[in-house]
């Protein structure tokens, strides 16, 4: 961004060969936006019709932390959790039992349903984060630099994340200042956080919006960096 050009001029690049594209990494432009599928859909059938609360790329200890701060709303909300890493299911269920939650596999179809599902798979998380309705990102609140928020809010799902996204910087910055994310420090703030968002829709569609226009600023950023390669 325009930070960055400056920061460049200062150690002695000519302003004139430096190009403002926009990142790659924030570009859903030339990306297919994400869809829900029936398969899921019929899954989370079976855990009722609440608003899915939904937990993406969490690290180790988040998951439990999430649910601990979510465990006053399980009557109002169906919370779904995909780890990073799918090979930490044991361990993310344990620590959910103690949690005091009976989890699902989404491996493993189980006869009776629990309260909290948890998304075992690759390669399917863009597909699931259509399923949700707000999205926590995971690696910001235990974890260090955070996941990237772009799928989520191309889906116009609201996100929240902790305070530690280091890695998307300065998008995250600027949709913080924007109101197009929010920001949480706390357990307490979490609960109120999703709280606030699940009973106004208002919250809920005007955040969304306000992310979708700091996102424009990189929309094309793929095609911009390609034509000045190409030269």
């Amino acid at each position: 961004d325009d930070i960055d050009k400056r920061r460049w001029i200062k150690a002695g690049l000519i302003s004139e060969k430096i190009m403002v594209t926009g990142s790659v990494k924030f570009d859903q432009s030339e990306a297919a936006k994400p869809e829900k599928r029936d398969d899921f859909t019929q899954m989370l059938a079976r855990y009722g019709d609440q608003p899915i609360v939904m937990a993406i790329s969490t690290h180790l200890g988040e998951e439990a932390w999430i649910a601990s701060a979510l465990e006053s709303l399980k009557q109002k909300i169906r919370l779904a959790i995909v780890p990073r890493h799918a090979e930490r299911r044991a361990e993310v269920v344990a620590d959910l039992e103690l949690a005091g939650y009976a989890p699902d596999l989404r491996s493993q179809a189980q006869g009776v349903v629990g309260d909290c599902l948890i998304i075992d798979s690759t390669g399917e998380l863009r597909s699931w984060t259509a399923h949700a309705d707000i999205v926590i990102v995971g690696k910001s609140i235990l974890g260090k630099g955070g996941q990237n928020p772009t799928e989520a809010i191309a889906c116009g799902v609201p996100v929240i994340s902790g305070p530690h996204m280091r890695n998307f910087e300065p998008l995250v910055s600027h949709l913080s200042s924007a109101g197009g994310i929010a920001i949480i420090n706390t357990s307490e703030e979490l609960r109120k956080k999703v709280l606030h968002l699940l009973e106004s829709e208002f919250s809920r569609e005007t955040q969304v919006c306000l992310a979708i226009e700091v996102l424009k600023s990189h929309q094309g950023a793929t095609k911009r960096t390609v034509a000045a390669l190409s030269k």
